[in-house]
């Protein structure tokens, strides 16, 4: 099978917010990928999207390699400019096509609150909507009781061990994805679909996709809520420079 090969557009556009109470950067790239429609037909007929090992509620695949050069191409720029980490280069990434497929009644508890991606400094995570703007974006979280909107690894024992007393105190009992404030969570921001935008904000910020309650769970790249979810690892060039966070 070739492999599938992309580029930035030429018109791709980055937009920077900031967030919460931490105001932490989220980054917004519209017209990230030359040829989003090839993704998306890429998806839906050259590779098997299957369930994961891991808690990610639908179907995956991993994207193809051109695609981890785009990440690096369009973004190491910007993500050295929003989190003032001068002389980084882009590592490493883990990208996946990802459908959203799991139903409310098939999900863990875990799968029913926000979380995050990780704990190491440097760390971003991103999500390409490749779908249809009647679908809902991601939003990201804050947790009432820490106050942590980011949970790097210096706050990760302390919020793990509050929120399971949270949850041994009041057993979380609702059984579909989280959509806005809870008791134990307050949605600080939200991000919108549009086709071929990527928003990327730190693998530690809590956040999750917001699937609301008369979401399709359709399998299909071409009609379901399709992205392209990545891990990036930033890494300084040269000698090592102090982490933002």
């Amino acid at each position: 099978m070739p492999e599938l090969e992309l580029d930035t557009h030429p018109d791709l556009r980055i937009s920077v917010e900031h967030v919460g109470a931490e105001r932490f950067p989220l980054l917004v790239i519209d017209n990230l990928v030359d040829r989003p429609e090839a993704l998306v037909a890429y998806a839906a007929s050259d590779v098997t999207l299957a369930p994961p090992t891991d808690m990610y509620p639908g179907l995956r695949a991993p994207a193809p390699k051109s695609y981890v050069a785009v990440l690096r191409k369009g973004l190491t720029k910007a993500i050295n400019e929003a989190y003032a980490l001068p002389d980084l280069e882009l590592h490493s990434a883990i990208s996946y096509l990802c459908v959203v497929t799991t139903r409310p009644r098939d999900l863990k508890p875990v799968q029913c609150m926000p979380h995050i991606d990780g704990t190491a400094p440097n760390s971003f995570s991103t999500v390409h909507y490749l779908c249809s703007p009647t679908y809902a974006g991601t939003s990201l979280y804050r947790h009432r009781r820490t106050g942590y909107e980011l949970v790097p690894d210096f706050r990760h024992e302390r919020y793990r061990s509050i929120l399971e007393q949270e949850l041994r105190e009041r057993p979380w009992t609702t059984q579909d994805y989280i959509n806005g404030d809870t008791e134990l969570f307050e949605r600080i921001a939200s991000t919108t679909v549009a086709f071929n935008r990527l928003v990327l904000y730190p693998s530690h910020a809590l956040h999750s996709a917001d699937i609301g309650p008369d979401f399709a769970f359709d399998p299909d790249p071409r009609t379901g809520r399709f992205s392209v979810n990545s891990r990036i690892h930033m890494r300084a060039k040269g000698a090592q420079r102090r982490p933002w966070f």
